[in-house]
Order: structure tokens, then sequence, then C-alpha cells
């Protein structure tokens, strides 16, 4: 029998797997549980579900206060014009419980200044942190878009998670166990 469930929030979910291991879980709805009871019970409605797909152009194993991997990362390459949006997929892995629920940044850097931010909850709305799974692996698809005013050169690309409530970075170190800072630098974008 399933155990009691306690008052609070919920989300309904496909849970997709693939040889033995999660690959996906595609939202299907969300509801409250107050005393025993369902209440507002919505259902998500998306016109196209894509099948998620493992990511595997650039492997990396960086983590996030020891606690969340970025397991592999896929880019657009560019290069790209002022106003162009970068395509950027995540494949985090969580390495123990998690207990907040992060938001990811995504930024184009250059000396000084931003020229391109994105900021989304990690594992989107419907699946934060907080509910990973260790062993679990989580896709997020960010669109990144550059800004118009941006000169044409050479910026990099980097990718941070940080506590919406303090605004405070995880620490990110390498597979090896390097200190890199409170981002991770994903490379090269070139505008022209």
């Amino acid at each position: 029998s399933w155990p009691a469930a306690k008052d609070g929030s919920y989300f309904i979910a496909l849970w997709v797997y693939y040889g033995g291991q999660q690959v996906q879980a595609i939202p299907v709805g969300r509801f409250d549980l107050a005393g025993g009871q369902v209440d507002r019970l919505a259902s998500y409605s998306f016109p196209t579900i894509v099948a998620w797909s493992r990511l595997g152009e650039t492997p990396l194993g960086a983590s996030y206060a020891k606690t969340i991997e970025l397991a592999a990362y896929e880019r657009s390459q560019g290069p790209f014009a002022p106003g162009d949006t970068l395509h950027l997929a995540l494949q985090w892995r969580p390495l123990s419980p998690v207990k907040v629920n992060y938001v990811v940044t995504a930024q184009i850097v250059g000396p000084g200044r931003l020229y391109g931010q994105v900021d989304l909850p990690a594992g989107g709305e419907w699946h934060p942190t907080a509910s990973w799974r260790p062993g679990e692996e989580v896709r997020d698809d960010l669109p990144l878009r550059i800004a118009p005013h941006t000169p044409a050169g050479r910026y990099r690309l980097i990718v941070a998670l940080y506590d919406p409530a303090t605004m405070e970075r995880l620490p990110v170190r390498s597979p090896t166990g390097q200190n890199l800072g409170d981002a991770l630098d994903l490379g090269e974008v070139v505008v022209r």
C-alpha cells in the first residue's frame, strides 16, 4: 500500500525509463492536498512533448556544492548576431538529497559587462531541485538571448546555480576537485 501523503502541493508526472534508468519526467499536472482531500487539481497542456535525449556532446562532471553534478551540456555554436538566441541544454545529476529549490542562471559575459542572461528554476517549476533524487538525471533547456546592443567580439558563457532566497551562488568544483569559483565557464561565444 502507498504511504499516507502529507498536506502540501504535489505534481503529477509520467516517468520514462530506458535501460532501467529514468531518462525523463513529463509533467502532467499538479494538485494540493489539504486534510486528505485533493484541491486545485490542474492539468498541464503542451502542444508537443519532445522525448528527452541524453546529452553527450560535452561531458563534464563538475559539481555544485558537492550536491548537484552538471554531467553534460550541449549548446548552439554560432557565431551569433546581436539579438540571436543561444540554445543551451544542461544535464543535471543530484549526488545527494537537495533541500533548496535552486535557480540556474546562464550568462554571456564580457569585460565588466553582461550581454545576455536567463534565470529559470533548475528542473522547471514542475520538478524543482528539492524533489530530485540522487542518481536521477534532469534536463534543462535554456534559451539565452544575446542582448541586441552587444558589440562584435568574443565573450564567455557561464552557468551558475543560486538560492533565490539569498541570491548566493553555489561553489563549483571540477571533477578533480579544483575550486572553480561560483560559476562554470562553458566556453567562448562569438558575436559578429
